[in-house]
């Protein structure tokens, strides 16, 4: 492309974002109204030992869930009317426990072998053979899961901080319709779901708040991000950041109560990404803004070759 012809095509892109408003703001005081709240805080009941880690490992995984997975486990258990399987007993709330104990008994001291970590799971009161029964037979409702799992952290936890929303894949190795493979994840094979977390005071790593199972093809990004809002607590809801994925300027430009920050693909707003960067060196940075969203860019490999 020659100069002249590139010169035109700037100056189109110029009439473009001079049309939508924007304006170069990159040496002036932004005064941006977001208040950050402290980390996120446990609800604690009352009692003295509320804050222990079983106790809020019991209050996230209520027993609600553990006997909606004892029936479902029960259920998938095939009938057959061989005499001994008139005998199976129901899985109880109280075995779902013991069985999730042994497992994070085993992952916190790793066993040597298999055999060793179902003997393991006799500490707890439960056999090798009902054991072995549940590992076989799980199988469950995720979205009844899911649901379930989002109340309690509502009820339990108090978001602060900002929250990050992402795209996660569950790990699951087991036969499911909806269980996805993408090679490039950390965990390559599972349930795809949307994630918001936040840091808390009482964990290391952030905890998760609020999930979306699977990515469906009817469900608009815009629809997504406005039911992450709608779950934060208000008036002062915690502000979001996510990644290009999510990142929606018409969306933004319509949430003006909604502070989010977003990373955008060069195709978001291609006019405005070309004035933007345009003669901008290594190391230096730009601010736009069109009285309702802030843009900015900085110069680096990354981010000329892929967005902003």
């Amino acid at each position: 492309m020659d100069f002249l012809t590139f010169f035109h095509s700037l100056e189109e892109d110029l009439e473009e974002v001079q049309k939508d408003r924007w304006i170069n703001v990159t040496y002036k005081n932004l005064k941006l109204k977001c208040s950050i709240n402290t980390l996120s805080e446990g609800i604690a009941p009352g009692t003295r030992n509320s804050r222990d880690p079983i106790h809020l490992f019991k209050m996230l995984f209520s027993p609600e869930i553990c006997s909606f997975l004892a029936d479902s486990f029960t259920n998938s258990i095939p009938t057959s009317p061989d005499a001994r399987q008139s005998r199976f007993e129901p899985f109880s709330a109280v075995e779902i426990y013991q069985f999730i104990g042994s497992l994070l008994q085993v992952a916190v001291e790793p066993p040597p072998t298999l055999k060793a970590g179902i003997r393991s799971s006799k500490s707890l009161g439960m056999s090798k053979n009902r054991w072995e029964t549940i590992r076989r037979g799980i199988s469950y409702n995720p979205s009844k899961l899911f649901t379930l799992l989002n109340d309690n952290f509502k009820k339990h936890w108090k978001p602060g901080g900002v929250g990050s929303l992402d795209e996660t894949i569950w790990p699951w190795k087991g036969k499911h319709p909806r269980t996805v493979f993408i090679e490039r994840k950390p965990n390559p094979s599972g349930f795809k779901v949307l994630t918001l977390c936040f840091q808390s005071t009482r964990t290391s790593h952030p905890y998760c708040y609020h999930f979306v199972p699977d990515i469906l093809e009817s469900l608009s990004v815009a629809n997504i991000l406005h039911e992450f809002h709608q779950v934060l607590p208000s008036p002062t809801r915690p502000p979001i950041t996510a990644d290009s994925w999510f990142g929606n300027l018409g969306w933004l430009e319509s949430s003006p109560n909604h502070f989010t920050t977003f990373a955008m693909k060069k195709k978001t707003c291609s006019h405005l990404f070309r004035v933007i960067t345009h003669n901008l060196k290594p190391n230096e940075f730009r601010v736009f803004t069109n009285g309702k969203v802030v843009v900015s860019v900085f110069h680096s490999e990354a981010i000329m070759r892929r967005g902003w």
